[in-house]
């Protein structure tokens, strides 16, 4: 269970002869990032960084994550701005000369490496702020570390540590991962053990409160499952492991404002919409407001391996064992793309999906399903407003949109 603590204008004869009446056309929207980007690095950030980038990107800098601190860089210049460090040592935290030269000592040495968080930009209070999260090494033991830190001065605004039991205990496989933010809040999901190991995985939730830092336990009898359209959602974990019912939460006050059953089944909260998936492989989706059907068993989800959203465009894009599905704002499916039924892992930057089945780089437009290729060869590891952050061996680069 969730607790919480804490001018005037004249008439139409004023206008000369011919002026046309004024009008009250909204704005028109910001255009979206193209979705190409420079094949030759623009800007060259790093040399010593070992496998993909972990980091976020605004127009001006990069936040680049590594496993012992988060660094700023300066896109035009490459320049190193600031630098973080946790006050523990980073758990597998590396320097330039840790790295090997040879390629399978260094494959070998990257698979070695714990996981490691995406930084997260955001507003906090008006300010562009930036949350970093790593785990870190406390001895004999493992702790998470939290820092949200200014994102232009890199002034820190606040830290903690989680260390949650198991962690403390046995050290198996640790991983720390931050979900969206909302209402000024994101949930950290930490883990333990291997999903390869039958009866060893085990999940505990925080609650983070991003203006002074305060950590709230959601318990070990429920699962995360979204938080959206200001509440925070949770699904019961039976005692047998079954999922119980589905319960919104107030995200300040932790009360709760409704349940609904969903007898064997999962459900994920996707902005206006609750994706429900059996275990049979069927997939419902309900309006999250009264949690009708939008969506029924064998109306186009079922099977979905994968979901992502946009909330800014209002659209779900999901990968199903044959298909990728683009939802409309409506509920309705605006567009679908064959696969060929193999592992289809995606991205979703700035409204475009990167994703590769049979292995092969396509881009779509979440809106349309237009295929979108010109200047594009790889996934980014980031994208920002004016470009992207990939990696070739060691080398971390920024590369301009196109």
């Amino acid at each position: 269970m969730l607790s919480l603590t804490a001018c005037g204008s004249g008439g139409d004869d004023a206008k000369p002869a011919g002026q046309a009446a004024p009008t009250d056309e909204e704005p028109a929207e910001e255009p979206r990032p193209s979705p190409g980007f420079s094949t030759e690095p623009t800007t060259a950030l790093t040399e010593h960084y070992v496998g993909q980038a972990s980091g976020a990107l605004n127009s001006e800098t990069a936040y680049l994550a590594d496993h012992g601190g988060l660094t700023a860089y300066d896109l035009e210049t490459g320049e190193e701005r600031w630098r973080l460090e946790p006050e523990a040592p980073g758990l597998d935290a590396y320097g330039p000369d840790d790295i090997p030269t040879e390629k399978a000592e260094l494959s070998f040495f990257q698979s070695g490496l714990s996981h490691l968080a995406e930084p997260i930009l955001t507003d906090v209070a008006g300010t562009e702020a930036v949350l970093a999260a790593r785990l870190v090494d406390l001895g004999e033991a493992v702790g998470g570390s939290l820092q949200l830190a200014d994102a232009d001065s890199g002034d820190q605004l606040w830290s903690t540590e989680l260390r949650p039991e198991f962690w403390e205990t046995n050290a198996a496989t640790p991983t720390l991962y931050l979900g969206e933010v909302h209402d000024e809040r994101v949930v950290v999901t930490v883990s333990n053990g291997s999903y390869m190991e039958p009866g060893s995985l085990a999940f505990e939730h925080f609650v983070i409160d991003l203006g002074d830092g305060e950590v709230q336990e959601l318990g070990a009898d429920v699962s995360y499952a979204g938080h959206a359209n200001g509440a925070l959602y949770t699904q019961d974990r039976l005692a047998d492991g079954a999922s119980g019912d589905l319960v919104a939460r107030d995200p300040a006050t932790g009360e709760e404002k409704w349940r609904t059953e969903l007898p064997g089944s999962y459900g994920t909260v996707y902005g206006p919409w609750i994706l429900v998936s059996d275990s049979g492989d069927g997939a419902r989706l309900l309006s999250a407001e009264d949690r009708s059907i939008v969506r029924d068993a064998g109306e186009g989800l079922d099977g979905v391996r994968q979901c992502d959203y946009d909330p800014a465009l209002i659209a779900l894009v999901c990968v199903t064992e044959e298909e990728i599905v683009g939802v409309g704002e409506d509920g309705q499916i605006a567009w679908t793309t064959p696969t060929d039924g193999s592992y289809t892992s995606t991205r979703l930057f700035n409204g475009y999906l990167y994703a590769q089945p049979a292995g092969e780089l396509i881009v779509l437009d979440v809106l349309t399903g237009e295929t979108v290729t010109e200047n594009v060869t790889t996934t980014p590891h980031a994208a920002g407003p004016t470009g992207v952050l990939l990696t070739e061996g060691t080398t971390v680069s920024f590369h301009a949109a196109e």
